[in-house]
Formats: C-alpha cells, sequence, structure tokens
C-alpha cells in the first residue's frame, strides 16, 4: 500500500523479530495525511483503487460498542472515547479518526471533506481533540482571503523557542546523574567557539557528543543500535547558576530534558515523557521499508 502512495519510509516495533503491525508505526505527517485522504477517496489514490471499496467505510463505523466504563488516557470519561470502535478507528462525537500515543491524531471529517493530522507531545489527548473539533470545525463553515492571510502570518511565526540564557556559567562535569536513559554514567559540558558541546558518558561504549546552542537551536543525531541514528534539536542556557537544556528528538514526539548544576556537579537527564517501548532509544527495534520493499534493520 505505501508504494501507490509514495512513502519512501516506514519504521516499525518489533517484537521478537515480528513487526507489532497494531502499534509503534512510525512515518512523517505527510504519510499519516495520505492514509487520511485514502480513507476519505473511499480507497481510491490518483485514479487508483489501493484498498477494496466500502472497507474504510466498515473500518471507521461501530464494530464494537464501548460503555462509559472506559477510560481514554489522561482523561475520566471523555465522551469521543465512548462513540464506538472499528477496524483499528474511533469513532468520535464529529468523524472518526486514528489514535497514537500522547497526542498522534489522524482525523476524519467527511461533512467538511477534510483531514486533520497533529504529531503532538501530551498526556491530555482528549484536551487537544477537544480543541480540534471545538475550533476548526466551526470555522469550515466560512473564511476569506483576509483571515487566510492573517492564519499564513501566523502560522510563519510559530516556533518553539530555544532555552533562553538568563544567567552566566562555564563548562562543568557532573559525575552524579539523575537519568532515565539507561547506561548513562556522567555527563560533561564544554564550551566550543559559539555554542556548547553535551558529552554523554556511556558504560561500556564510547561517549556521545551532541551539540547545545546558546538561544538557539542546533542539529545532531542520537545514535540508536541496530538503525541509524535519530535526529535531534538542541539548546541549553543558564538559568541563574544552572544550566538548562532540551534535546528534542524531532521524529519523534518525545524531549530529554537536562539539568544541570556546576556547582553541586549533580544533572539530571530525563524524559519529557517516557517513550512507551523502552526508556532509550537505543532499545527500539525496527523493520525498515522503501518502495516496494520491506527489510530488517
Amino acid at each position: 500500500m505505501f508504494t501507490p502512495l509514495g512513502v519512501a519510509e516506514a519504521y516499525w516495533h518489533q517484537l521478537n523479530g515480528h513487526a507489532l503491525g497494531f502499534s509503534g508505526l512510525h512515518v512523517a505527517p505527510e504519510t499519516i495525511a495520505k492514509l487520511c485522504v485514502l480513507a476519505l477517496s473511499d480507497g481510491v489514490w490518483e485514479g487508483e483503487r489501493i484498498v477494496p471499496a466500502g472497507w474504510f467505510a466498515e473500518a471507521t463505523s461501530v464494530q464494537m460498542a464501548n460503555d462509559a466504563a472506559h477510560r481514554a488516557p489522561g482523561d475520566a470519561g471523555s465522551p469521543d472515547w465512548q462513540q464506538g470502535y472499528g477496524l483499528q478507528f474511533w469513532r468520535s462525537r464529529h468523524g472518526a479518526r486514528g489514535d497514537g500515543a500522547y497526542g498522534q491524531f489522524m482525523l476524519l471529517w467527511p461533512d467538511e471533506d477534510v483531514v486533520v493530522v497533529t504529531t503532538a507531545e501530551t498526556q491530555n489527548m482528549p484536551r487537544l481533540l477537544d480543541l480540534l473539533t471545538t475550533h476548526l470545525v466551526p470555522a469550515m463553515a466560512g473564511g476569506s482571503a483576509v483571515a487566510d492571510d492573517l492564519l499564513s502570518q501566523r502560522l510563519d511565526g510559530l516556533a518553539i523557542v530555544a532555552p533562553a540564557e538568563a544567567g552566566a556559567g562555564g563548562p562543568g562535569d557532573y559525575p552524579r546523574v539523575d537519568t532515565q536513559v539507561p547506561d548513562v554514567t556522567g555527563l560533561h559540558v564544554h564550551d566550543v567557539a559559539d555554542h556548547r558541546e553535551l558529552v554523554v558518558e556511556r558504560a561500556g561504549r564510547d561517549p556521545l557528543t551532541l551539540p547545545l546552542g546558546r538561544g538557539e537551536w542546533l542539529a545532531g543525531w542520537w545514535p540508536v543500535a541496530g538503525h541509524r541514528p535519530v535526529p535531534i534539536m538542541s539548546a541549553a542556557g543558564f538559568d541563574g547558576s544552572v544550566l538548562r537544556g532540551e534535546l528534542r528528538l524531532v521524529s519523534t514526539p518525545h524531549t530529554l530534558r537536562l539539568v544541570a548544576d556546576p556547582a553541586a556537579g549533580t544533572a539530571q537527564l530525563t524524559w519529557s515523557l517516557p517513550p512507551l517501548h523502552g526508556s532509550s532509544p537505543d532499545q527500539h527495534a525496527f523493520v525498515a521499508s522503501g518502495p516496494g520493499a520491506w527489510h530488517a534493520r
């Protein structure tokens, strides 16, 4: 199915050498959007039928009722998780959807002929869904060139602000590390020209050297055993005498947060929200695909 959609890559978590199938699929937001459009088109893509006619209608209809006892992640009884379950699709108060951990949504709104894709890092998925339906659905009924221009300006100005440099500090060694990442035994921060470097000591393996921008995001890579490295954007700044930084694994919803105290020689390197399949990217196993072929990594 991915080949006619032009999907170059997909990664799937494995268990005992087998792709999970029901969970752990990693694709770009554009790929999720393509799957949504395929669903609204009853399985036809650019004039070619890829999925049998009527399958998506069956998949997004109620196959199993769920009562008020069902509880959504981070919520006590959200009505959007009580509208019935299809074939790996949920019914919502408005349309149907696919869910992924921490706010990954593929929303199908057939009445508006609209699809919505989100990639997020939140434990309150019902709140995110409420915001989307409350604000976007009514806006589908109207619009103007002025409103479109205002929206474009706002989108152009959106950014995740890098940690600010609001104090003074220099290099530091942190032999005492509180971390959720296995095998990390120590951290070091070095000044390099106009940025910093974070050196991560690991038991039995070579240390990692990662960039830390000063007031700006710098690109780097987090290695993953048996797989290509995961891209990161990272930055850090002193808040008084404490160094605070973020390492954002931009192809995932996850962020590592760094808090280091040079005077005490202590540091924390913890997940904002821990990955579901192991606490370290090094523990992930994937099946990778290119157009027309699957192969193991």
